[in-house]
């Protein structure tokens, strides 16, 4: 039996591990720069909305103040030429009386403005509304959203806000009208946003602090559990591979008394002290002989079972290969006065599989039906397409059947209810189908017979990384085994 050991590969898992981790990391951190950028650009707008409603009020509020202090009867000021000018930081304006027959809007522009000393240093900032009346040319929108237009600012300066309006009084004579430059927005919302990077930045950091204690615990656990695992399997290998060895020096140890024996008697008719007789020496070297070749069988049948199968897949006539197979032990059969039945789907399609190993298998669950059946019994062989797709080969036999504690344990190495059986032959077929990604199934009662199932698929799933690492590791080229193991 191939001696390997367990092989695990911790780099490539925790490599593994590790970008998983990354890979999630980006997801979270990605996850919290979509929310905070939908988060400021929904904060940006309310405090820029905000901030232009609180200036329209003001404006509002001046302008009925004015209108208060002027009376009814004043000029009309409507060009931005005839603003007056104020000292800063106290607002510019330059607001008309009452209007009773003419639609005019009052405009606001909300502006920055800094103190600088002699030496050109900022040592200080605010904001000013500067105010301006212009007669109403078109029927604008009144909306309580921001809107982007260009203004005229006199002395052809026009310039780009963002702005907001309202009516000032029930008629709709007066509008208020407030913007704020586009080039000065960044002034409102880069507080907010330095805000919200700050606390993006505190929460990102303990986020990925908390992720990275809870990988490594994580981390910590799955090696911790991979490592008792392979503990685990190594117990239980070294446990299969002790009850091998026990089982297998019960096999072999039974023939070497026998063949002990049968030397002991025929030296002692070499030296005279039996009958003499020429047949009994016979019978002692085919009781030698009988045994040599039990245990070459039991050795080829243990060497089968613990190498792992090659395969040479190909597409072929599953029918004809069943046919040739019946025909190979039908001669066996005719000795034991047992009919072998065929049953074969001739619609069977081609089926891919290694025909040295499956015969193997077949093969090995005809020999135990032959030892089982008793005379005038009938062994039936069946193919079918199963409901699911799989090929079916059945296998089905009019012997004693078999209790739920002896089938339980059939596909055991070295267990065997019959004398004279190795044990081996069930699990060596077992192993066989498995490797074409089939399995075999078993029905038995006691009294009933047994029928076995060996399930194929049409084509061989792809071997896996672990199974071409164990073919690739076996180096032993044994020849193709045709006699059952019993």
């Amino acid at each position: 039996m191939s001696n390997l050991p367990l092989k695990t590969n911790p780099p490539t898992f925790r490599r593994s591990f590790l970008i998983s981790a990354a890979v999630f990391v980006f997801l979270v951190l990605a996850t919290l720069a979509v929310v905070t950028h939908l988060i400021f650009k929904d904060l940006s707008h309310q405090v820029i909305t905000r901030n232009l409603l609180s200036s329209l009020s003001e404006v509002k509020k001046r302008w009925s103040e004015e209108e208060s202090k002027q009376g009814d009867n004043a000029g009309v000021v409507n060009s931005p030429e005839l603003s007056r000018e104020l000292p800063l930081p106290a607002p510019q304006t330059a607001v008309p009386p009452r209007l009773p027959s003419r639609r005019v809007i009052i405009r606001g522009i909300r502006e920055f403005f800094a103190v600088r000393d002699s030496e050109g240093n900022i040592v200080g900032h605010g904001v000013h509304t500067r105010m301006w009346v212009v007669p109403a040319q078109d029927e604008k929108t009144l909306t309580d959203r921001p809107v982007e237009e260009v203004w005229d600012l006199g002395n052809n300066q026009k310039k780009k806000v963002l702005s907001i309006r309202e009516p000032v009084d029930p008629t709709g004579k007066a509008i208020a009208e407030v913007g704020i430059p586009m080039d000065q927005l960044e002034e409102y919302v880069s507080p907010l946003r330095r805000s919200l990077i700050t606390r993006t930045l505190v929460g990102a950091g303990i986020t990925l602090l908390i992720l990275g204690g809870a990988f490594a615990y994580v981390l910590r656990l799955v090696q911790r559990t991979r490592r008792l695992e392979m503990e685990a399997q190594m117990s239980e290998r070294q446990a299969h591979v002790a009850t091998l060895a026990r089982e297998m020096a019960h096999e072999i140890r039974n023939p070497l008394n026998a063949m002990s024996l049968n030397l002991e008697m025929l030296e002692e008719e070499l030296e005279g002290k039996g009958s003499g007789s020429q047949e009994e020496v016979r019978v002692f070297l085919r009781g030698i002989k009988g045994e040599i070749r039990r245990l070459k069988d039991l050795t080829e049948n243990f060497l089968s079972y613990a190498r792992p199968p090659q395969l040479s897949m190909d597409a072929r006539d599953l029918n004809r290969f069943l046919e040739e197979l019946c025909v190979f032990v039908q001669p066996e059969a005719d000795a034991r006065r047992i009919r072998l039945e065929r049953d074969l789907d001739p619609l069977l399609p081609s089926v891919e599989f290694d025909s040295a190993q499956l015969r193997q298998a077949v093969l090995n669950i005809l020999s135990n039906a032959q030892e089982v059946v008793p005379e005038g019994g009938t062994i039936w062989v069946r193919s079918r397409i199963d409901p699911k797709g799989e090929v079916r080969v059945s296998i089905q036999d009019t012997g004693p059947g078999m209790n739920p504690e002896v089938r339980e344990h059939i596909f055991q190495p070295f267990y065997s209810h019959r004398e004279g059986g190795t044990g081996l032959g069930l699990p060596i077929a077992r192993r066989a189908v498995a490797a074409h990604g089939g399995r075999v199934e078993v029905e038995s009662e006691p009294g009933r017979g047994s029928t076995f199932h060996i399930l194929l698929p049409r084509r061989r799933p792809p071997a896996s990384k672990s199974e071409d690492s164990a073919q690739r590791i076996t180096t032993a080229k044994g020849a193709d085994v045709l006699r059952p193991a019993r």
